[in-house]
């Protein structure tokens, strides 16, 4: 779905998804906060302008709460990148729109989408099963998506909106999202945030070292801190105290 009250910027906007963006079909269009308040959640994916005749696209947000799409905000303001961010947008594309940019922004708005249709929110809120290690996590990348089985996971680290996953065998891969789209998936399983920056897999830990939060040892040699106010609750869980 395309949200924008200037007639060109839709047309340009439908064009450049026809042309470069074979995997996304265009349902709909809006020419405001209030008609497209009452049409996006029809959608897997809007595209969102921000200043409107009627108001903002933050307002249109609020009127289609609850949100079940993902959103890339396409403007031609670049001061409300903070607003995006809170917003859980994938992307923020200022106008006139790279096309390269426009690509990376819908695989990752795709990869996001599958993530949570794939690990659908069931009762218990942990969008798994017992069997964690028949789950995988799809981690979209430039070229599509890496399917990761939940085992081959030793850690994860935070680096701002980025989360750079360390696998078993020495390798590595970074994806575009911030850590907390995985975690409440991790923690679901045998994973537990020992720092705001670090979620281990309690399986691959070697060793503690004492300390005033102490350090985790790794079976892939990395030393991981442990935050002062998780080390009580995550020597419990180590232990099974």
């Amino acid at each position: 779905m395309i949200v924008d009250d200037e007639p060109y910027g839709r047309k340009t906007l439908h064009k450049l998804i026809q042309l470069h963006c074979p995997n996304l079909s265009v349902i709909g269009e809006a020419a405001s906060v209030a008609e497209g308040s009452q049409i996006v959640n029809r959608a897997d994916l809007v595209f969102l302008d921000i200043q409107m005749s009627d108001g903002t696209g933050f307002d249109l947000l609020q009127k289609a709460s609850p949100i079940d799409f993902e959103i890339i905000f396409v403007t031609a303001y670049d001061q409300y990148g903070i607003q995006a961010i809170k917003a859980s947008a994938v992307d923020y594309l200022l106008k006139p729109v790279d096309v390269f940019d426009l690509k990376v922004a819908v695989q990752n708005a795709v990869g996001r989408h599958t993530l949570k249709k794939n690990f659908a929110t069931r009762e218990n809120g942990s969008g798994l099963d017992s069997d964690y290690r028949s789950k995988r996590l799809i981690l979209p990348n430039l070229d599509g998506f890496q399917l990761i089985d939940l085992e081959e996971v030793i850690r994860c680290r935070s680096h701002k909106n980025y989360t750079e996953f360390f696998l078993r065998g020495g390798k590595s891969t970074l994806v575009s999202k911030s850590m907390g789209e995985y975690e409440s998936l991790l923690l679901a399983s045998n994973f537990f945030r020992i720092h705001h920056s670090h979620i281990v897999n309690m399986a691959y830990i070697k060793g503690y070292k004492r300390g005033k939060g102490g350090s985790v040892i790794m079976v892939d040699g990395s030393e991981i801190p442990v935050s002062v106010r998780r080390k009580g609750d995550f020597l419990e869980r180590l232990l099974g105290i």
